[in-house]
């Protein structure tokens, strides 16, 4: 135990100082204009210089200690690559402001593409702010067009932009140390934390980024070892599952709950509503044994899976069930395509014994990668026991999850308790 409260305090000191670079980084920002903005490019510049020579430094090490040639030559060849990312960046200083600008411009009208999307998917359901999703859109699309238009003009209000956030990002690491500081019963009394999400570009590779480290970790050691990290004693009463994959979509992750022993999953599963390369499609939600549905989900999609156990209170259980029986009443059974069995939502029928289900009305009914995706539901569900994320942006990831249980788990709040590999 001394252990753990040892992590659990260099922790706090780690956020709270990230949090000051963070606010410190923004006030710096604030009124730096594109002067602020071709230091950062080559700042980064130096920083891809600097990950290429390290690159460099381990091939060599590699090819000392008699390493295998294939990683010999992985680490060359991301040398070269940063390397020539790190050069690219440093001779282009004339144009720095025209890609920040024209980068900056596309991700803002990206979000607004996702706010008319959402709008007309949720059109025909019961939810009255509907159309607060086309005001965002025109609002999303106006500024884009004009910073990629005239980006000398918009440029200086955008910097002041993310200078804002940045403070705002930083204060949430603040109100994360604060939190850790106070009593339990302080703590109890508070039912919802802000938490501001990673920016959608950051969340998006999280999943990835996270597979590779766990693959490291396994290269060092035996492919049969175990990680299972737990803060108590006894079993969490519910788990968060987040997938990992080296494939295509499935690189932004995924995530599942487990609740007494069954998987409640939420995505496109009908592969005869899906259109826009599987990002739209019907909502379904399925339900199947976690003991069948893991080595499955692993097999199938050489997935990892990262699972986080949350401890939950009497009446956080209640919260939860009740939560669960409103989507259940908006439910009706379907059943997938027996014919095609090589689709994932066959095997799942016939191996994990899942039963599945759409949804009648409401926002679930149609779903939507980055609007109601698999997170979303998750984060209705379990957000009734204190884990929430304030959607700053309307898109929520499984990166951005993870990075939200992750941070959970090594505080001194008794909600998520464990964490666990599937591989």
């Amino acid at each position: 135990m001394g252990n753990q409260t040892q992590i659990k305090q260099i922790s706090i000191l780690n956020y709270f100082l990230f949090g000051c670079f963070l606010v410190f980084l923004g006030l710096i920002s604030y009124n730096s204009g594109q002067n602020g903005i071709k230091n950062s490019f080559n700042i980064i510049g130096v920083a891809f210089l600097a990950l290429g020579f390290s690159h460099i430094i381990r091939a060599v090490v590699k090819r000392v200690g008699n390493k295998p040639n294939v990683k010999v030559v992985v680490s060359l060849q991301n040398a070269m690559i940063n390397l020539l990312f790190g050069l690219t960046i440093l001779s282009l200083r004339r144009v720095d402001v025209f890609i920040f600008s024209f980068i900056c411009a596309i991700y803002i009208l990206f979000i607004g593409m996702t706010k008319l999307t959402g709008y007309i998917l949720y059109k025909g359901s019961e939810d009255k702010f509907n159309f607060v999703n086309l005001i965002f859109y025109f609002i999303y699309t106006i500024c884009g067009i004009g910073l990629l238009f005239a980006p000398n003009y918009y440029v200086d209000y955008l910097v002041k932009v993310i200078a804002v956030w940045l403070i705002l990002y930083g204060i949430s690491y603040w109100s994360y140390c604060i939190n850790e500081l106070i009593t339990s019963d302080q703590k109890d009394s508070v039912k919802r934390k802000i938490r501001l999400p990673l920016p959608v570009f950051i969340a998006a590779i999280v999943p990835d980024i996270v597979l590779n480290n766990i693959n490291k970790f396994f290269e060092l050691r035996s492919p049969d070892a175990k990680i299972n990290q737990t803060k108590i004693i006894g079993r969490p009463d519910l788990e968060v599952l987040i997938h990992l994959s080296p494939k295509g979509f499935n690189r932004m992750g995924h995530v599942d709950i487990a609740y007494k022993g069954e998987i409640i999953a939420y995505g496109n599963y009908d592969e005869s509503s899906s259109r826009f390369f599987d990002m739209v499609g019907d909502g379904v939600l399925f339900f199947a044994d976690k003991r069948k549905y893991v080595p499955l989900a692993i097999k199938a999609s050489q997935k990892t899976l990262v699972s986080f156990g949350l401890k939950l209170n009497k009446n956080q259980k209640q919260a939860f069930e009740r939560k669960l029986d409103e989507i259940k009443n908006s439910l009706y059974e379907w059943t997938p395509d027996s014919s095609k069995t090589a689709n994932y939502s066959s095997k799942l029928k016939s191996q994990a014994k899942a039963k599945f289900f759409k949804f009648k009305k409401g926002k679930f009914k149609n779903y939507f990668v980055l609007g109601t995706n698999c997170v979303l539901l998750a984060d209705q569900l379990i957000g009734v026991a204190g884990l929430d994320i304030v959607k700053i942006n309307g898109i929520i990831t499984p990166g951005s999850y993870y990075d939200c249980l992750n941070q959970e788990f090594y505080s001194r709040n008794n909600l998520v308790v464990s964490r666990k590999i599937y591989r």
